[in-house]
């Protein structure tokens, strides 16, 4: 992507002048009481001059999930909603509709195609129900072909559960999924729930060009009008 971020923070990239990551939050802040943002010092200043967690030493999103929640913070009693700060989606955020179920894990689902399966996670449903998820399988080993769609809404009790299980993974290497914690934690009783986008909703992801190109042409085409 540094061709097109000329070395910024792909989260930096504007849509009709506002950074990604200001739009993200953007759709966020009707159904969330506060706002966190994750970062990482290296990347520079956070677009939008919003205040910021770092990020603890592991990489991965698990990690960067419960960052907010490590130390002397602790986890809230309410909700939380997690939004990948470098994907939006047209003409509308899914998360309004995430937000409404009350299991311990909800996730934004999108159908992609069979040969794409592996650039994913990807669940098994049982209607709304999430009964397995398999972080990136291949085309013969995925149980269907919706896929994990960067957005997530998570109970108190999964939080606490999810920082658990990374702070015990400490001193280890290697970027920690939160989709294997997400499968250890249905195995035990937890619940979890699809939201499937509507087929009218697109998911960019501005992380690639084609995606980052995809969604200037839509925000931007639509300011024009």
């Amino acid at each position: 992507m540094q061709s097109v971020t000329g070395g910024a923070p792909k989260e930096a990239l504007t849509l009709r002048g506002v950074s990604v990551l200001e739009h993200v939050i953007h759709a966020a802040q009707p159904f969330c009481d506060s706002t966190v943002v994750v970062w990482r010092e290296s990347k520079g200043p956070v677009p939008g001059g919003y205040a910021w967690i770092p990020q603890m030493e592991h990489e991965g999103l698990a990690p960067a999930i419960v960052s907010p929640f490590v130390g002397d913070r602790s986890i809230p009693t309410e909700r939380t909603a997690v939004l990948l700060p470098d994907t939006v989606f047209y003409p509308a955020d899914p998360i309004e509709a995430l937000v409404k179920s009350q299991a311990d894990i909800v996730i934004a689902l999108e159908e992609v195609p069979l040969e794409k399966v592996s650039r994913y996670g990807i669940v098994e449903l049982s209607g709304d129900t999430i009964a397995r998820i398999v972080e990136k399988p291949s085309v013969e080993e995925a149980p269907s072909t919706w896929a994990v769609s960067a957005r997530y809404v998570f109970s108190s009790r999964f939080l606490d559960y999810l920082c658990e299980q990374v702070l015990s993974k400490s001193g280890e290497t290697g970027e920690l999924a939160v989709t294997p914690f997400i499968q250890s934690a249905i195995e035990i009783g937890m619940t979890a729930e699809g939201v499937k986008l509507d087929r009218n909703t697109k998911r960019l992801d501005c992380g690639n060009p084609d995606g980052y190109r995809q969604a200037k042409a839509l925000f931007e085409g639509e300011s024009e009008r």
